[in-house]
């Protein structure tokens, strides 16, 4: 079990090494385990949050039942999974998850996605 904030540092890495990467949804919806990430890692799975989440241990079946919905009900779901710590939820964290992915899912860059949402959220 791990805290909401080895995510977040999941997702600023995968930013800070792919600021250009751009998600493009598969069969036109955005998903966790499906897509394609141009500029971005060899070994893609799919978005930002769903790549983030497999780096730090989040079983392929979870993001593929975490199908479309969004961060927050994802974000439930690892903490009902006992994946992530519950006590480590934090909305603020959780509020600059669903920014990222947000943006990311309407084509901003990873970079950008994650500035924004620095931005919008006070999250560091």
């Amino acid at each position: 079990m791990r805290p909401l904030t080895d995510l977040v540092d999941a997702i600023r890495k995968l930013g800070a090494n792919y600021p250009d990467a751009i998600y493009e949804e598969s069969d036109g919806t955005c998903s966790y385990s499906q897509g394609n990430v141009v500029d971005g890692p060899d070994q893609q799975i799919g978005c930002i949050v769903g790549q983030a989440a497999a780096s730090i241990g989040v079983p392929y079946e979870v993001l593929v039942d975490g199908g479309e919905e969004g961060s927050d009900v994802f974000i439930d779901r690892l903490i009902n999974e006992g994946l992530i710590k519950p006590d480590s939820y934090d909305n603020g964290k959780a509020h600059w998850i669903n920014s990222v992915q947000g943006s990311q899912d309407g084509g901003t860059e990873w970079g950008e996605a994650i500035r924004q949402a620095d931005t919008w959220s006070g999250v560091e």
